[in-house]
C-alpha cells in the first residue's frame, strides 16, 4: 500500500493530479527519502485532496500561505485542500518522511451525509485555515501525530481490512484538528441549526434573499464566526437570480458546514 514518491507531476497553475492506485479506495500514502545532491524536496503544489504528514527521521522545511517551519523527527502538518505548499529537506542528514493524500469523501462518504456536512465541511470550506503545523512536543498535537502514524503503519502493513484502520485513525486525527483549532466551526453547526426557524414557510424570492443576508449577521454576533454569504449559500450569485428553480436550490445549497 506505501508507494516510494521520486517525482510528481505539476500542471502550470502548479496543481498536482492525483492519481489513486485503488479509485473506489481515495487514499495514498507514501515514502519520501530526501538527501542532498539528490532529491531534495518538492516544488510548490497544491491539490484538491487533504494532505497528512509527519517526519520519520532528519529534518524538513514546510511551507504553506505565507507560513514556514522546520519539522524534525515526530512532527507534522496538516495541508487543507487546495492549500499552495511545498517541502524541502533541512539540514545534511537525510530526510525521510510519510505522508497520506485522501480525498474528503474517504472520511465522510459524500457531501450528503452528517460526517460531511458536520465534520468535514467545516474544515474544508474554511479559506483561513489553510493548514496547521503539527509538534510532538506540543500537547494538543500529540494524538493527531499519533494517528497520521497508526494510519501510516496500517498501509504499511497491508493487512486484512487495513482499510478499515487507515479511515478510522485518518478520520480520529481530522476530528481532533476540528476540535483543538476550529471549534468555533463545529459550534457553529450545533448553534446554526436554529437558523432554519427563519426559512420555515419561505413562498417567496424577496424573503428568502432577505432572509439569507441576516444569517451572517447572526454568525458574527451569537458565535464570532465571519462568513461570506458565497459560503453560506455557494449558489447566491447564480441560481437565486436566474435559475426558474432557484427557491429548490438555495434551500438545498443551506445544505452545508454550519447551516444543516
Amino acid at each position: 500500500m506505501i508507494r516510494q514518491m521520486t517525482t510528481i507531476g505539476i500542471a502550470g497553475d502548479k496543481e498536482k493530479k492525483q492519481q489513486h492506485e485503488i479509485p473506489l479506495f481515495p487514499c495514498s500514502v507514501y515514502i519520501s527519502d530526501w538527501q542532498k545532491g539528490a532529491i531534495e524536496g518538492c516544488h510548490w503544489h497544491w491539490h484538491k485532496d487533504l494532505e497528512l504528514m509527519y517526519v520519520i527521521s532528519g529534518q524538513v522545511v514546510a511551507q504553506c500561505n505565507g507560513q514556514s517551519s522546520v519539522l524534525g523527527q515526530g512532527n507534522g502538518i496538516f495541508f487543507n485542500t487546495k492549500s499552495l505548499h511545498r517541502y524541502q529537506m533541512h539540514g545534511k542528514e537525510p530526510c525521510h518522511i510519510c505522508y497520506i493524500i485522501f480525498q474528503p469523501d474517504l472520511i465522510s462518504g459524500g457531501i450528503g451525509t452528517i460526517y460531511h456536512q458536520k465534520y468535514i465541511a467545516p474544515l474544508i470550506s474554511d479559506q483561513t485555515f489553510p493548514c496547521q503545523f503539527l509538534y510532538e512536543q506540543r500537547e494538543v498535537d500529540k494524538q493527531i501525530l499519533q494517528e497520521i502514524k497508526l494510519a501510516c503503519q496500517a498501509a504499511e502493513t497491508a493487512q486484512p481490512g487495513y482499510e478499515y484502520d487507515i479511515r478510522y485513525h485518518i478520520g480520529k486525527a481530522l476530528l481532533q484538528l476540528l476540535l483543538e483549532y476550529k471549534p468555533k466551526n463545529l459550534l457553529a453547526w450545533k448553534e446554526c441549526r436554529l437558523c432554519w426557524i427563519f426559512f420555515t414557510g419561505i413562498s417567496t424570492r424577496k424573503s428568502i434573499c432577505s432572509r439569507l443576508q441576516i444569517v451572517p449577521a447572526l454568525a458574527v454576533e451569537r458565535l464570532s464566526v465571519a462568513l461570506r454569504l458565497s459560503l453560506i449559500c455557494p449558489l447566491w450569485n447564480t441560481s437565486i437570480a436566474t435559475d426558474c428553480k432557484w427557491q429548490k436550490k438555495c434551500l438545498s445549497a443551506l445544505l452545508i458546514p454550519f447551516w444543516m
